[in-house]
């Protein structure tokens, strides 16, 4: 058999094998010619499914004689099946690990069980529905009406069965099956008065209010076969994603005939009106008239304050039973509103430059070195292709080149460079005393002899000074001549 991949063989109920355990693989198989041998003339005592590693089927044929000899003759045409079925659980239970197979139910072991035993509920057992099988057994499959239906729909019953094994196998959130308009229309039309498909649908409420009230009458169970395929729509997208929102049409069963006492109030948790109706008959009869109109606004309401209350998810994903809450409130999906586009906010950072450039204080190097030069270009494509081979372009000194990060250019150092220069002529010197009347560097050659003319200049006082104030001025020495 060729080597198939996990979903592969999950989906065809066909092993995945693997050449390192081929070797451990167990050679002795079951044979169709043994089958035959034991099925054949003690079939009916069930020899053949206990060879076939079936004992449940093997004591059932026991005690019923090969379920009154309907299944002993069945088994017959059927051996080849069978036994390719017992082989592939056998390797599945020598190396489960690599052979991954779903063990599903099959339509001709439903057929055999419910032919001559499905009034007890015999398929139902082997479905894996033990309260169907319960059911059926109690009431002898629903006054027949049950048993006769199933006849007809035993392969979209096991394969519905098997899509939940399926299901059940791969998710990993499974929570719990979903339910089937056919079986709510068996539960339904011989025993829906009893509310038997409330019950099925985890309605338990009216379940236990059609059993006090005989199907609210009848009118409630006549409605409920009306609306069974809506019903069971709504109870499966409950099962999926939960909601305890409050249904229109419920509310509408309750309020006739038994809304005139306050039926529909208490299913609306209005628990202080539903008292008052019950009380007044309706208010007279005048409020249970008038709730047949307002009907979808006090439903709708009802529901919004449910949503208010209940839907206040925590911050570790567990719904709580708390008040409004601004960040995790959610509402029911039949009461969401549109969400408001969130914009982003705007964010600027701050300046990273505050006008005044930092002064970077130069380095001089050692007397009598030489800086150490640093190249100004880069070049980064290479030689230039539209020049003679040979011929690499050199860059420009103070050129300014695209992408390149420019250097600071220096000049080359000067004779002396870095020493201390001599001091000058009158370095260290007291510079010469304040004198009001300068003198001005003028000077006039008359004849061989040269003359120094120097102009006084009278100092004015400030305005505020009056003559009486005024100091005496001296006439200052000239400045010393340096040597």
């Amino acid at each position: 058999m060729a080597a198939t991949s996990v979903p592969d063989a999950i989906r065809h109920n066909q092993p995945v094998m693997h050449s390192s355990v081929l070797h451990s693989i167990p050679r002795e198989k079951l044979g169709v010619l043994e089958a035959y041998i034991l099925a054949v003339p003690l079939g009916w005592s069930g020899l053949h499914h206990f060879y076939l590693k079936r004992p449940g089927f093997g004591i059932l044929y026991l005690c019923t004689f090969g379920l009154l000899g309907i299944g002993w003759i069945f088994d017959w045409f059927r051996i080849p099946c069978l036994v390719k079925a017992a082989n592939l659980k056998i390797q599945h239970e020598h190396n489960p690990s690599f052979f991954p197979v779903i063990w599903k139910k099959r339509v001709d072991d439903a057929y055999i069980l419910a032919l001559p035993f499905g009034i007890l509920g015999f398929h139902h057992y082997y479905l894996d529905r033990y309260a169907w099988g319960l059911a059926y057994t109690f009431t002898l499959g629903f006054l027949g009406i049950g048993w006769v239906i199933d006849l007809f729909r035993m392969p979209c019953l096991v394969s519905m069965v098997n899509d939940d094994i399926q299901r059940r196998y791969q998710d990993v959130e499974y929570k719990k099956p979903l339910k089937s308009t056919c079986d709510a229309y068996v539960l339904g039309i011989p025993l829906g008065f009893l509310g038997l498909h409330h019950f099925y649908l985890d309605r338990i409420g009216f379940g236990l209010l059609y059993i006090f009230t005989l199907g609210l009458l009848g009118v409630g169970w006549i409605i409920d076969i009306l609306r069974m395929p809506c019903l069971v729509r709504d109870v499966n997208r409950r099962i999926q994603k939960p909601d305890p929102s409050k249904s229109l049409c419920d509310a509408y069963v309750l309020w006739f005939p038994f809304g005139i006492i306050g039926f529909h109030h208490y299913y609306l948790n209005r628990p202080c009106w539903g008292t008052l109706y019950l009380f007044t008959l309706g208010i007279f009869g005048i409020g249970w008239l008038i709730d047949f109109c307002r009907m979808p606004f006090l439903v709708k309401r009802a529901n919004k304050k449910m949503a208010e209350t209940t839907y206040y998810v925590s911050t570790d994903g567990s719904s709580q039973a708390t008040g409004y809450s601004g960040q995790n409130y959610q509402y029911p999906p039949h009461l969401s509103y549109p969400e408001q586009p969130q914009y982003p906010r705007q964010h600027f950072d701050p300046p990273q430059h505050t006008g005044q450039f930092p002064q970077q204080q130069p380095s001089y190097p050692q007397a009598g070195q030489y800086p150490p030069q640093q190249p100004v270009y880069q070049q980064q494509h290479g030689n230039y292709g539209s020049m003679a081979s040979g011929y690499t372009a050199q860059p420009q000194a103070g050129a300014y080149y695209p992408g390149v990060p420019q250097q600071p250019q220096m000049a080359p150092p000067q004779p002396g460079y870095g020493e201390v220069p001599p001091p000058q002529p009158g370095y260290g010197e007291v510079p010469p005393p304040y004198s009001e009347h300068p003198t001005d560097g003028h000077t006039s050659s008359e004849g061989a002899g040269t003359t120094q003319v120097t102009n006084e200049k009278q100092m004015l006082p400030p305005p505020d000074m009056d003559a009486s104030s005024r100091p005496e001025m001296q006439p200052s020495a000239p400045p010393a001549t340096p040597p």
